[in-house]
This record gives structure tokens, C-alpha cells and sequence, in this order.
């Protein structure tokens, strides 16, 4: 096989579908055809440790699966990083961004190597737009990982106003400008 053969279909993330309705509810619910249609648009991306999948207030256009290693979401301010929530083999991450493609409050880092797909929610909204099954078959199975994930934040604010002096959270992991 060709390497221009072989990167192409390392790339074309329709190949994964089996594997992913294994590992993530939403594309086994959403059925063959919009999962098709979803991950036709798609990208299978890597991504060295500490990399930058996507910066901080930044349009929120891509909605990540991570299928190998971890990325996480981390916040930055004034110099000093948290960590909000990690997400490994199976996950998904930028659930907003089905909704809505505004600035992404926060940076998505890959805290291990990883592989992710990349999915272009910019895609997912244009079919919503022309009211296409698929868009509505799609945001239904993602809908209850996103209302999920809404509730773990609202719980992590929750807590973190709760406590005065707060300087951990996620994973534990928060770093000042003198860590780097």
C-alpha cells in the first residue's frame, strides 16, 4: 500500500466507527448513518504531550473524541493554569460547541500523547440550519453527555465557591508562572 494510501485512511475517521460505538454512547445512538455522515466531516488528528489542540478564547468550533492517550482543559489566567477536567479513550470534549460556536473560555491541551477526532461542529451547524435529520439525530445522542458535563461544572463551581481560598481543582494539577 502506498503511504499516501495509508495516510489517508489513518486519517479518514469513518474507519473508527466500530470502535467508537463501542466507547462512546452518543455515536452508538446517533446509528450508522449519521455517525457516517458526522465522521465523514472529520479528522483524525495526534498530538505530542503538552501540545495545544486548541487555545484559549478561540472560536469553539471542533468537537473532540480522544481515541488514544488524555487531553485536558485547562484555564489560564494572569500566568497561572487549572486544570478542569480530563478526558481519556472514548470521551468527548467541546460539547458546547454542537451549540454553540463562540470563543472557548478555556485551552485543550493533550496531557499524554493522544489521538483525537476532530469533528468540524461548524459542519453539524449548517445542516442544523436546513433543519437535516442528521443535525437533529446528532444532537440528540450528544445531548445527554452534554447536560451531564453541565451538571459536573455546575458542581465544581459550586464547590470552588464554596471554599475561600481555593487553589486545586480538576485534576490537582494547577501551575503559577514559576512551575514552567
Amino acid at each position: 500500500m502506498s503511504s499516501d494510501l495509508r495516510t489517508r485512511r489513518d486519517q479518514d475517521a469513518t474507519r473508527l466507527i466500530p470502535w467508537l460505538t463501542t466507547r462512546n454512547d452518543a455515536i452508538r445512538d446517533m446509528g450508522a448513518v449519521a455517525a457516517t455522515e458526522l465522521l465523514s466531516h472529520a479528522q483524525v488528528r495526534r498530538y505530542s504531550r503538552n501540545s495545544v489542540i486548541q487555545e484559549q478564547n478561540t472560536p469553539a468550533t471542533w468537537l473532540y473524541i480522544v481515541t488514544e492517550g488524555t487531553i485536558t482543559v485547562r484555564v489560564e489566567s494572569e500566568g497561572i493554569y487549572r486544570e478542569l477536567f480530563s478526558y481519556e479513550a472514548g470521551q468527548t470534549a467541546g460539547l458546547l460547541s454542537l451549540l454553540d460556536q463562540r470563543e472557548a473560555p478555556y485551552q485543550v491541551f493533550a496531557s499524554r500523547d493522544a489521538e483525537v477526532v476532530r469533528i468540524d461542529t461548524d459542519h453539524l451547524a449548517r445542516l442544523r440550519a436546513v433543519f437535516h435529520p442528521v443535525a437533529t439525530r446528532v444532537l440528540y445522542a450528544f445531548m445527554p453527555m452534554l447536560v451531564e458535563h453541565q451538571r459536573e461544572i455546575d458542581d465544581r463551581s459550586a464547590r470552588l465557591a464554596a471554599r475561600k481560598n481555593a487553589s486545586v481543582v480538576g485534576s490537582g494539577q494547577t501551575y503559577s508562572r514559576d512551575d514552567r
